[in-house]
């Protein structure tokens, strides 16, 4: 199904590699740390799979949330190879999860019995017996299993604990129906942990999961996705994410969705997680943002795009709606050779945010999953190199130093 191989370990920062991946070539392989490619239903948000085939740096993991599934699944489960022949997914490895990370999650939204999944249809309960059916339709390479992530930073400890409960309880029952069902034979299950911000619940979820035959591990109930989670601060519990990642096993992944910023991401890496989502380029994107943070440790980004960062409202990225780019022809972001930089300019993608042109979303993807894919490989290159410590730097000296973003620079303890 999956092997994960571990290479070197830095600090708490892992360099892995993912192998036996059976509906791949038998020679693929995916290094580690990694990113994978947000999709709605199996397509990229705005490009076409033949644009999204030519962005460099592309993952070979396409990440499917089940709000995009759930009405549609029965189409899928008439192939053969499930979503992958419906939706022509045949050069990716099918990540299936439960929460869209790039949709808000209300609160105190679950049963005993059901868990509530958003998307832009409102909400829709689900049951282990339905996720599971939905799974079976999907004939994902990997899913995650049902989980009960609805709490937040206020919930009291009864809540979280139910919810560490009720989530191993439905991995048991996952697991059940999973060894049982013959379409998902060759499909990873990976477990859930929960406990919110309380190590004791986080602790004794990554031991109880561990105990399980799961292939990897997914962390989540810190924040309830959204755009609100690009606040969220990985460095305020980076030490609670390594104490519960040292009950699990070195030999199976680790993924936390909803990490978007640069910065977080490296502080998630350092605390021993492999896999990530890309959700951040696409909320870039929806709001008319190129990501234009510098990651190179080769060369320096020009000053017009340091000036540019330090302007915008948002860190690491320029908003392309703001009328001072009206007469600006220079790329957007100096130096990139993506498609976008290399024929057309800032002043042009303004004049197609203001004209709602359709081709405005086009064209800021294509450079922001470019900018962001080249983000990880300049990771897995640090981390090889031994220089981590170096691109950690450079990328929190971009942060605009306030009261509420301010981090620990060159903490990498």
């Amino acid at each position: 199904m999956m092997r994960f191989i571990l290479s070197k370990v830095t600090g708490g920062a892992r360099l892995g590699l993912l192998t036996e991946l059976q509906s791949l070539s038998s020679s693929t392989t995916i290094e580690t740390p990694m990113c994978m490619v947000y999709t709605r239903g199996g397509i990229a948000p705005f490009v076409t799979k033949d644009l999204l085939a030519k962005i460099a740096n592309l993952p070979k993991v396409a990440h499917v949330p089940l709000n995009t599934l759930t009405r549609h699944h029965e189409t899928a489960a008439k192939f053969e190879n499930g979503l992958k022949d419906f939706a022509a997914m045949h050069d990716f490895i099918v990540y299936s999860c439960v929460q869209d990370s790039t949709e808000q999650m209300p609160v105190f939204q679950n049963d005993k019995t059901t868990i509530a999944v958003w998307g832009r249809a409102g909400k829709q309960k689900v049951t282990v017996d339905e996720y599971m059916r939905i799974q079976e339709s999907v004939k994902p390479d990997w899913y995650q299993a049902l989980c009960d992530s609805d709490a937040n930073k206020d919930s009291s400890k009864k809540r979280l604990r139910k919810g560490v409960e009720r989530t191993l309880n439905y991995l048991d029952e996952c697991l059940e129906k999973h060894n049982k069902s013959e379409r998902l034979k060759a499909s990873a299950l990976f477990g859930v942990l929960e406990g919110g911000f309380q190590r004791q619940d986080r602790v004794f979820s990554a031991k109880e999961t561990a105990k399980r035959p799961v292939a990897g591990f997914c962390i989540e109930g810190f924040d309830n996705f959204g755009p609100s989670a690009e606040h969220f601060q990985v460095s305020d519990i980076k030490h609670l994410i390594k104490d519960l990642v040292m009950e699990l096993p070195a030999d199976k992944p680790r993924m936390m969705p909803g990490v978007m910023t640069p910065d977080n991401v490296l502080e998630a890496v350092n605390a021993g997680i492999d896999i990530f989502d890309t959700a951040y380029p696409y909320f870039a994107t929806s709001r008319g943002c190129a990501l234009v943070f510098n990651y190179s440790l080769e060369n320096e980004s020009s000053e017009e795009n340091k000036m540019s960062i330090k302007e915008s409202p948002k860190p690491f990225q320029i908003d392309l709606n703001d009328d001072r780019y009206t007469g600006d022809f220079s790329p957007v972001l100096e130096g990139c050779t993506c498609y976008v930089c290399q024929r057309y300019t800032k002043a042009y993608v303004h004049h197609l945010l203001v004209t709602t042109e359709l081709l405005a979303s086009i064209l800021l993807m294509i450079h922001n999953f470019h900018h962001y894919f080249g983000f990880f490989e300049e990771i897995r290159q640090s981390l090889k190199a031994e220089r981590l410590d170096r691109l950690y730097t450079k990328i929190h000296a971009q942060r605009p130093k306030t009261e509420s973003s301010v981090t620990k620079d060159n903490d990498l303890g």
